[in-house]
Order: C-alpha cells, then sequence, then structure tokens
C-alpha cells in the first residue's frame, strides 16, 4: 500500500480504483485461506520452530520492502501506458506476487525441496490466478472493473517480474535461513 499511496504523487488518477483494491484483497486472501490445510516438511514436523515476535516482524519488514521495490517497478514501468492499463497490469501483478509468495514462504527449504503443497492450495492459488486473468480479459468483467486487456508483450513483462520476484524471494528466504533467522 506504501507504493499505491506513493504513486499518486506521480499521477492524476488512482493507481487501483476502490473497486480493484477490494477485488485484490479477497483474491489475495482465497489461496491463504486454504494455508491451513497445507502440507508440512517432514523436518518441521520433527523440530518445530519456535514463536519469536521480533524476528517474525524483521522478516516482515525485509519481505515488504522486497515487494514494495517490485510494485515501484511495475509502477514506473506502466505508468506511461494511460489509467487501465496501468491498473489492469498492476492488479494482475499484485494478486500474482501475493499468490506466488504463498509457495515461496510456506518452507525454510528452496521451493523445489519442499514438500508439495495441498492439493487444495494449489487449487485455491490456481483459480485465484485464473479468475485475476479472466477478470483482465473479460469483456464483460472488465468493464465493469475498469481493466483493459493486456497485450502479450505487457503480459508477459508482468509474467517475468513475477518470476524475478519469486526468485528473488527464495534468495532473501534461503538466506535469513541459513543465518538463523528462520530456524
Amino acid at each position: 500500500y506504501f507504493a499505491m499511496l506513493s504513486s499518486t504523487f506521480f499521477i492524476n488518477y488512482l493507481p487501483l480504483a476502490p473497486i480493484q483494491i477490494l477485488l485484490l484483497n479477497f483474491g489475495s486472501d482465497v489461496p491463504l485461506m486454504s494455508v491451513s490445510t497445507d502440507n508440512v516438511d517432514d523436518s518441521d514436523l520433527q523440530n518445530p520452530s519456535k514463536s519469536n515476535f521480533d524476528r517474525l516482524m524483521s522478516i516482515t519488514m525485509i519481505m515488504g520492502a522486497i515487494s514494495t521495490i517490485f510494485d515501484f517497478i511495475v509502477f514506473f514501468y506502466f505508468r506511461t501506458f494511460g489509467q487501465e492499463i496501468l491498473q489492469s497490469a498492476w492488479f494482475l501483478a499484485s494478486v500474482l506476487t501475493e499468490i506466488i509468495i504463498i509457495f515461496s514462504l510456506r518452507s525454510p527449504n528452496f521451493f523445489y525441496k519442499s514438500s508439495k503443497p495441498s492439493l487444495f492450495l494449489g487449487t485455491m492459488a490456481g483459480l485465484t490466478a485464473f479468475g485475476a486473468v479472466f477478470a483482465v480479459y473479460s469483456s464483460s468483467v472488465n468493464r465493469f472493473l475498469g481493466f483493459t486487456p493486456l497485450s502479450f508483450e505487457l503480459l508477459a513483462v508482468i509474467l517475468g517480474l513475477t518470476l524475478s520476484y519469486f526468485v528473488l524471494s527464495e534468495i532473501v528466504k534461503v538466506i535469513l535461513h541459513r543465518i538463523g533467522w528462520l530456524n
């Protein structure tokens, strides 16, 4: 939200309309609610970690800073394309990065070394991603929400940024784990 607030200094319209923010919040909550069904790594079952509020706040601040950096990248790249393109791109990038961070932070191990996510979590994440894409590309829905379909090139930029966000989050997570912050 810091990036959204800051962006209002650079453009004369809202980077996301109120209905788009509500849809974004709802969309990101769907897969988060299914986390309780997720599979846990065997190592976590054998040696559960103790809660440490200060460490949790530090990790949250670090991952939030990474997220904010990517929000700014999306904003500055798409701001010259106009309101509907920016809103469509930022919405889609936000939903996809909020989904993908769940798969990064569900285990201290690299994604490919973690236990497989539960079927329910994977299904809810997939349905949410599909719903976000549908909201942007469906002519009957996107007019109501103020979105416009993105070109293939712009969609490729969003997917590339989402993948970059995931890779950076994975690297930071593993580093934090190795220095003992996630143990």
